[in-house]
C-alpha cells in the first residue's frame, strides 16, 4: 500500500504515522511545506491521502487513483447532527445562516448565551472557521474579519451555550462500527497527548457507532466531559484531514490497509 501523508504539526501525530506505515512495509510519500508536490506529479497508482484540507482539495480534483477518506456532504452538521442527537455534547442546538444569525443576533443571545457568549460553528466539516465562543461585543466584528472567518451570508452555522470541558478525546473508526485507536488530545484546560481515553468516552463513543453511524469507510469521533462526568460527542471529522494525536499509529495503518485491500 501507498500512502501520501502531509506533515501538519509536530502534535498532530503525522510523522508517527509514517514512521508506522514504514514500519509495516508500505510506501510513503511524505509531504512538507518546502517539500511539497503538485497532486499531478505524485506518484502513480492506489493510494490513501493524510493532510490538509487544501491538499485533500487538491488532490481530488485531479487524481482520481488516490483514495481520499472525506465526503464533506457526509461530514456537513446538518446532515449528521440529527442523526447521533442523543449522544451530542451540546445537544440543544439552532442551525442557521450566517445572514440569519446576525440578523436574530439579539433572539439568539437571549436563548442560548451565558456569561454574554455564545458557541458558534461551522456546518461545513470543510471549516470555514474554527469553532468558537463568541462574545457579544466581538460579535459584528467577527463576521466582518476575512482571516478569522471566511463564511459567506448563506452558510450554516451551529449555535449552542457555552459547557465548562474537562477533557476531549478523539477517536479513529471504521465503517464495521468498530474503534481502531484513541488519544486524549485536551484535558483540563491543557494539550495533553496519551494514547488512551477513559472507559466512559470509549463506551460514550462505541454507542454511536452501534446505531451504524458510519460517514466514511475510516473516520473520527471527537467526545468531551464536563466536570460532573457526563460525556457527549462533540463532533465527527474525515479521517483524512483529522490530526490523530497520539494515537496507536500501527492499529491505524494497520486497519486503513485492510480497508484499502477490500476496496
Amino acid at each position: 500500500m501507498h500512502w501520501i501523508i502531509e506533515y501538519i504539526h509536530d502534535d498532530n501525530g503525522d510523522r508517527e504515522l509514517a514512521a508506522a506505515a514504514e514500519k509495516q512495509g508500505h510506501q510513503v510519500t511524505f509531504l512538507k511545506p518546502e517539500k511539497d508536490i503538485p497532486a499531478e506529479k505524485l506518484p502513480q497508482g492506489l493510494a490513501l491521502f493524510h493532510g490538509s484540507m487544501q491538499k485533500a482539495a487538491e488532490i481530488q480534483a485531479a487524481r482520481q487513483d488516490i483514495s481520499i477518506w472525506l465526503d464533506p456532504a457526509a461530514f456537513e452538521c446538518v446532515n449528521y447532527l440529527p442523526k447521533v442527537g442523543e449522544f451530542l455534547f451540546n445537544s440543544v442546538y439552532i442551525i442557521l445562516s450566517v445572514s440569519e444569525l446576525i440578523r436574530l443576533k439579539w433572539t439568539v443571545y437571549q436563548w442560548l448565551a451565558k456569561d454574554t457568549k455564545i458557541f458558534v460553528r461551522p456546518s461545513s466539516g470543510l471549516k470555514t472557521f474554527t469553532g468558537t465562543l463568541l462574545d457579544l461585543q466581538d460579535f459584528d466584528r467577527f463576521w466582518k474579519n476575512s482571516v478569522m472567518c471566511s463564511a459567506k451570508p448563506p452558510d450554516l452555522v451551529v449555535i449552542s451555550s457555552p459547557k465548562d470541558i474537562q477533557g476531549e478525546w478523539r477517536f479513529v473508526a471504521d465503517s464495521s462500527g468498530k474503534l481502531v485507536a484513541a488519544s486524549t488530545y485536551l484535558y483540563q484546560g491543557n494539550r495533553t497527548y496519551l494514547p488512551s481515553a477513559p472507559e466512559g468516552a470509549t463506551e460514550l463513543c462505541q454507542r454511536v457507532l452501534n446505531t451504524g453511524f458510519a460517514p466514511g469507510p475510516m473516520f473520527v469521533l471527537d467526545v468531551a466531559s464536563d466536570c460532573h462526568g457526563r460525556y457527549g460527542l462533540l463532533e465527527a471529522n474525515a479521517f483524512s484531514t483529522a490530526a490523530l494525536y497520539a494515537c496507536k499509529m500501527e492499529a491505524v495503518v494497520k486497519r486503513a490497509g485492510e480497508l484499502m485491500e477490500n476496496k
